[in-house]
């Protein structure tokens, strides 16, 4: 493994919530959003027959940090792509492969999506932060206003 040039991706949580929840819910409502982050901390598929009626049986791993994915083998990637970069830190990784950079496609994309921090309130702002706390300390991120 040690010879091969090992990537991976990450993004912030923030952001990363309000998406896969514009994703999978749809329009933004404030009290299903608080269940949507919440989620995050019933991992073990709590909610016995009161799930949230966007609750998937696989929502959970897609909810995990991804420190939690990486565990002790964050330290063998060569290069971690953010995802707020993912079009500048993917050219890197092209030009570190010696192959011609192609831009990316953008699937799934929400249109007129503000910017994640309209979304948020104090609650659901901490929410997040306390279930991706390794990630947000690992990677640096930090709420952004805008």
């Amino acid at each position: 493994m040690n010879s091969f040039y090992k990537f991976t991706t990450t993004r912030n949580p923030w952001d990363r919530m309000i998406s896969y929840y514009h994703h999978l819910v749809g329009d933004f409502d404030e009290e299903k959003f608080k269940l949507f982050v919440n989620m995050g901390q019933c991992l073990d598929n709590e909610y016995g027959t009161d799930k949230p009626d966007f609750f998937r049986e696989d929502l959970p791993y897609n909810l995990f940090s991804v420190s939690s994915w990486l565990g002790e083998n964050a330290n063998i990637y060569d290069f971690i792509i953010r995802f707020e970069n993912l079009e500048s830190d993917f050219k890197e990784v092209c030009e570190d492969l010696g192959v011609e950079h192609q831009e990316l496609p953008h699937y799934n994309k929400t249109e007129d999506r503000e910017h994640y921090s309209h979304y948020y309130n104090d609650e659901t702002r901490n929410i997040v932060a306390e279930n991706y706390a390794d990630d947000i300390k690992t990677f640096g991120y930090e709420f952004e206003s805008q």
